[in-house]
């Protein structure tokens, strides 16, 4: 479900960090200036995933942190000149060798916005197969 309270604050964090106006933001997204206030105010409750990676980009952040998914900003953002390494073969544990590599060919076959609602969706399910202690602050019970 969406934060839209946290998205609203990160995009206006982000936004004032580049000195820009609401107009600004608007002219560099294609985002209305109208629906920027309306998100930065808290109050967008249906924010549509292209208007998230467009403001992600304009912004120079990613998708991930105004979501409020992690509190680095940069974290998934790939630098266009340097692309990420494919791991060996021999990276892979033996009988995901072949699935890892057919899994990195698919991935890195994806242009970057398919990229990161990908991960996006990868992250979630990691999350929801993973068990959780109900008041256990991360402590194993």
């Amino acid at each position: 479900m969406l934060n839209a309270k946290a998205l609203g604050q990160r995009v206006l964090l982000s936004r004032r960090d580049m000195n820009w106006d609401q107009a600004n933001l608007a002219n560099a997204s294609g985002v209305s200036r109208s629906r920027i206030s309306e998100i930065e105010r808290g109050r967008a409750t249906n924010v549509g995933v292209d208007a998230i990676f467009a403001l992600a980009d304009a912004l120079n952040v990613s998708p991930a942190y105004l979501l409020g998914q992690t509190d680095d900003p940069l974290e998934g953002v790939v630098d266009e000149e340097e692309e990420a390494p494919a791991p060996t073969a021999g990276g892979w544990p033996g009988w995901a060798a072949g699935l890892g590599r057919e899994l990195w060919d698919a991935f890195t076959g994806l242009g970057a916005e398919d990229q990161m609602m990908l991960l996006a969706l990868a992250r979630r399910l990691k999350a929801a197969s993973t068990p959780r202690v109900i008041g256990g602050e991360g402590e194993e019970k």
